[in-house]
Parts: C-alpha cells; structure tokens; sequence
C-alpha cells in the first residue's frame, strides 16, 4: 500500500506538498538532491529514489573500498567462523544470509573475512553503488518479509536479516571473496540494479538467477 501511495502522482499542488511533507518529516537534506527544487519530483517515490547533486559525496581515489551507500555504520569487523554480526553481540548465520556456500578461509594468514553493515534511514540517499573494483558471478535473490531494520529493531530480532527480502550479489576481488547484500525494510521492497534488469520483485517468486557483471 505504502509503495502504490508513494508512487501516485497527484494533481497540482499536492504532488509538490506530498514530496515537501515526507522531506520534512524524515528530514531530508535537500539542499544535497540532485534537484534542490522539490516540484521536480513528482512523487514522493522519485524524491525518495533521488540522485545526489554533483560532487557533494567525493570518492576516495587511494582507498580499496568505500562505502555502498549513503547511510551510518551500525557494525565493522572480522567475521568470526560461520557468523556474522547484525550488531555488536548479535550475530546470525552467514551462510543461511548468503545463501551460498561459506568462502575458503583465505590462504594467506595476512588476509581475513571482514563485514560491515550500513543503516540507510528514511532521511538518507537511497541508491547504492560498487563498495570495490570487483567481478560479480553471481546474483539470488531471497523473497522475504519487511521488517523495520532500525537500530534498536535489530538488536532486539536475532536473525532478522534471514526473513527479510534481500539480494546478494557475490563475487571475486583481487583478494578473493567478496559480496554485497541490499536488505529490503518496512516500506522498502523494491531493490533495483540497474545493471541487472531482469532482478523482479518477491511477488514474482523468482530465486537463483546467476548473471555476470564487472563493477
């Protein structure tokens, strides 16, 4: 319901007052969306799934990895055996997540699996992108439920990555195994790649499309 809502386009002027109300009341910046004037958008869907205006989120030219998205940090760390961390003390099963075979421990004692999980808000940019230069061979995607991943939910919910909709794009690095998972949330149930546009939504009951893409 949530989704059709936000994606109604209204009449004059309550398309602009519907986009004005959700950046206010989530308290968008919007003086960094790639159109600052909100009668641009003309749903709060297109203001949600907004660009970011040029040059305001500058990519580290020397660092290996970057963030995906635009959002905060709630978890960094080794993992630890067949487990991940939702958040501190909260752990669940990496290969039930993955929903792939656990990676070969790396052969080298300097390497190690690292994780990070990052919280997207109902304020934040929404669009994610390439954490590396990697080699993406595979793609699955997990229909699910959408439960609120807040901070304070996901502490609460061992487990609550498993149940909820997501999909995991997997691959290789210089360093070996490497993966990004977009998690679906409460009034977030579309996840779109635009590299892979045959990715569907859980109504169509599609898992285990593999494709190949370079990033």
């Amino acid at each position: 319901m949530w989704g059709w809502a936000a994606s109604l386009p209204l009449p004059a002027p309550f398309d602009r007052l519907s986009v004005w109300l959700y950046a206010t009341v989530a308290k968008c910046n919007v003086q960094e969306a790639e159109h600052s004037d909100l009668g641009q958008y003309k749903t709060v869907s297109q203001f949600f799934t907004r660009r970011l205006r040029c040059g305001v989120r500058p990519v580290c030219p020397t660092s290996l990895v970057v963030s995906p998205a635009d959002g905060t940090l709630t978890y960094s760390g080794p993992v630890e055996g067949q487990y991940l961390q939702q958040v501190k003390g909260v752990r669940y099963s990496l290969n039930t997540f993955l929903g792939v075979d656990l990676p070969s421990p790396p052969k080298d004692s300097m390497l190690a699996l690292f994780q990070a999980v990052i919280y997207l808000s109902p304020s934040d940019y929404h669009r994610f992108h390439s954490p590396a230069d990697w080699t993406i061979t595979h793609r699955r995607h997990f229909p699910g439920r959408l439960c609120s991943v807040s901070p304070k939910v996901v502490r609460a919910f061992p487990g609550l990555f498993h149940i909820n909709e997501r999909v995991v794009f997997s691959g290789r690095w210089h360093h070996g195994f490497f993966a990004m998972v977009a998690v679906g949330a409460t009034n977030v149930g579309s996840i779109v790649a635009d590299f892979d546009p045959d990715l569907k939504r859980s109504e169509e009951r599609r898992v285990g499309k593999e494709c190949r893409s370079r990033w």
